[in-house]
């Protein structure tokens, strides 16, 4: 069983997920929630719905709204969702049914509403540990001193790295390739200042393969990306931000 926790109130400022060693602050946001509940999960399973607790916690969020198909409004508490600011995962995805808001099968289609608890078959959000370094994943005067002066290259990670010669053969198409010295020489000697990297974000791939619906992470990368399960960046003077 999960101990229970004292509850205060969290900052707004960071959406998703942050540990800062003393406790865990959640922060959401949604324009036509009623009411959010954060579910917390231990490794047996079991869950509650309490807030407060340290990195490595497993969790989903169920948010209760309109159920009002004709008026775009499709909330239904009984789905656990993923937290869309998630840095982190824990399990995996499975198919099922119960995923869907609605009930498939039904005379009233894509307007009925579906009371079967998914939980189960979803992959949860986790915790992940404070940062150690600081956040330059943002562009603002904390990044960028000179607007004037800035060149921003945008990168795509395969695309600069499987066919490049002068990138190893066993770190192409990883964030450790993108971030090989003969890339960063090569976007230097242009005059590059600003490394963005993008497509990166981690997807879904146990969709059946005639559903139309796919999901990907806003903030978590994906893990086939990284080399040995970590991201790896040094940019010998580029600073280094992801969009």
């Amino acid at each position: 069983m999960i101990a229970p926790y004292t509850i205060k109130n969290g900052s707004p400022e960071k959406p998703g997920a942050h540990y800062d060693g003393k406790g865990t602050n959640f922060s959401l946001f949604s324009a036509n929630a009623q009411k959010v509940e954060l579910c917390l999960f231990d490794p047996s399973g079991q869950h509650g719905y309490i807030k407060g607790l340290k990195s490595g916690q497993l969790y989903g969020y169920r948010v209760h709204g309109p159920y009002e198909p004709e008026n775009g409004h499709r909330f239904n508490p009984n789905k656990l969702l993923l937290d869309p600011y998630a840095r982190a995962f824990g399990g995996a995805f499975k198919w099922d049914d119960s995923h869907y808001g609605y009930t498939p099968g039904s005379p009233d289609g894509d307007l009925s509403f579906d009371m079967r608890d998914n939980a189960p078959y979803m992959i949860k959000a986790r915790v992940p540990q404070p940062t150690t370094t600081a956040n330059n994943s943002r562009l603002d005067e904390s990044t960028v001193k000179d607007w004037r002066n800035t060149i921003i290259y945008e990168m795509h990670v395969r695309g600069m790295t499987m066919d490049n010669s002068s990138v190893p053969e066993t770190v192409r198409g990883t964030f450790k390739g993108a971030a090989d010295d003969s890339i960063i020489s090569h976007i230097k000697q242009i005059g590059v200042t600003i490394h963005s990297v993008f497509l990166l974000q981690s997807l879904n791939t146990a969709m059946p393969q005639n559903s139309k619906q796919w999901w990907k992470s806003f903030t978590k990368p994906e893990l086939k990306y990284c080399w040995t399960l970590s991201i790896i960046i040094h940019s010998r003077g580029v600073t280094q931000v992801r969009l």
